[in-house]
């Protein structure tokens, strides 16, 4: 799955003449007036597929129209698939390179166990597509680490929506110095992401292990022996109450599904120009966070759009899980980041919010912590945006707030003992 590097410039007028004819839906792809690398030569191949196939009805039963994230700017070089869409499914061996290439972005100064994760999002016999995700490990594994097929189900939400179901997932995992020719063991599924997992996947979801010399696992499913009898949102009777309106695979036609508000934002990743806070905003509200309930809702934060230091944006939403195993948009979002651009030196000089209040305290302890370590940095600027307001604070002013939000809780604990000088002894 390998794209030029540089396309001829005779392209540049296609690239043009393209964009000029394409239909509404491409109105936040980003403007080419140069084809000087692999993401233009993408986005234009893209355009170009989906423009014939919309505008003279043909088929292309043979050719994947696909979307890969590409960076390549300040030391941050990769070719990295977070994205895909393809009219046909991914062969094993696409998913097997992928899976292979994924792994090295994995984060695990800890374990040097590497896990990659691919699932797949069947909307229509003809539309697929896969979301990828690699584990990131910090020091407190239990509150900032993300588990590989968190961050896969993750990047799914964020990019289709909250009531997106997969229907696949590929995993892989083996130890960081594995290689093809050794004699290996399928690693396993944790029981955090198969409960995670289970919550948001289809009925009859197929789980594969793929080991690095090409094995493939016969299909398990939740049903079988994956997570028998496991506890999910169903046995409550409870529907996500996401913010899209109807289930993605009730779309009726392909058309359809581009022209709905959930398609536009995966086009956040595909951004390469710096935007501007009215269109981040946009982004925001088309993000559409996995809320089951506003009585299960941990955080008021339910959409994060960070900028990274390379210039290119990564995006989060919240999504709540019944067992409390809650993913925050903020861990959302790191972790479609690092499966795009890795670790190496990435940083975020931006940090946009969706919440329902501009307050700078909101921020949790785990989200400033993982941000404080690896992340943020003193010039980190940090955005609130409710439905019609906005409001900017710096990194460390938010820090700053959440510690006098707590100070105060403290005082006022103090305050319902008898002998109040005995709190602070």
């Amino acid at each position: 799955m390998c794209f030029l590097t540089r396309a001829p410039p005779l392209l540049t007028g296609l690239a043009r003449l393209v964009r000029n004819c394409s239909i509404n839906r491409y109105k936040n792809a980003p403007k080419i007036h140069k084809i000087n690398n692999a993401m233009d030569f993408n986005w234009l191949i893209v355009q170009v597929l989906t423009y014939l196939k919309f505008k003279f009805l043909v088929e292309f039963e043979s050719i994947k129209t696909i979307a890969l994230v590409n960076c390549e700017s300040k030391d941050l070089i990769f070719n990295m698939p977070l994205f895909i869409r393809s009219i046909t499914p991914l062969s094993q061996t696409e998913i097997l390179e992928n899976l292979k290439e994924l792994r090295s972005h994995a984060v695990t100064p800890y374990s040097d166990y590497h896990v990659a994760s691919i699932a797949e999002i069947k909307l229509q016999e003809n539309l697929f597509f896969y979301t990828s995700g690699v584990n990131v490990e910090n020091d407190e594994h239990n509150r900032l680490s993300i588990h590989s097929e968190q961050n896969a189900i993750a990047s799914a939400i964020t990019l289709l929506g909250g009531d997106t179901k997969f229907s696949k997932i590929w995993i892989m995992a083996a130890p960081a110095n594995a290689t093809p020719d050794e004699a290996q063991k399928a690693g396993k599924s944790c029981g955090h992401c198969r409960q995670i997992m289970m919550s948001l996947a289809k009925l009859g979801t197929e789980i594969y292990v793929v080991t690095l010399d090409g094995k493939f696992s016969s299909p398990d499913s939740f049903e079988k022996q994956f997570l028998p009898d496991g506890f999910s949102e169903r046995d409550l009777n409870l529907s996500s109450s996401s913010s899209s309106s109807s289930s993605s695979s009730s779309l009726s036609s392909s058309t359809t599904f581009f022209n709905s508000p959930k398609f536009q934002a995966w086009n956040i990743i595909n951004e390469t120009q710096s935007l501007t806070t009215d269109e981040i905003a946009k982004y925001l509200k088309v993000l559409s966070p996995h809320i089951i309930s506003k009585k299960f809702q941990t955080s008021s934060i339910t959409a994060c759009i960070m900028k990274c230091n390379n210039g290119r944006y990564a995006a989060g939403v919240l999504l709540q899980d019944i067992a409390f195993l809650t993913t925050d948009a903020i861990f959302a979002a790191i972790g479609n980041a690092i499966t795009q651009f890795s670790n190496k030196k990435l940083r975020f000089d931006e940090i946009h919010l969706a919440s329902d209040n501009l307050h700078p305290a909101q921020l949790t302890f785990a989200e400033i912590e993982v941000l404080s370590r690896h992340y943020a940095h003193k010039q980190t600027v940090v955005h609130f945006y409710t439905s019609d307001k906005h409001a900017s604070y710096t990194f460390v002013e938010c820090k700053k707030a959440r510690n006098e939000e707590i100070d105060k809780r403290l005082e006022d604990n103090c305050e319902l003992k008898v002998d109040s000088q005995k709190c602070y002894s």
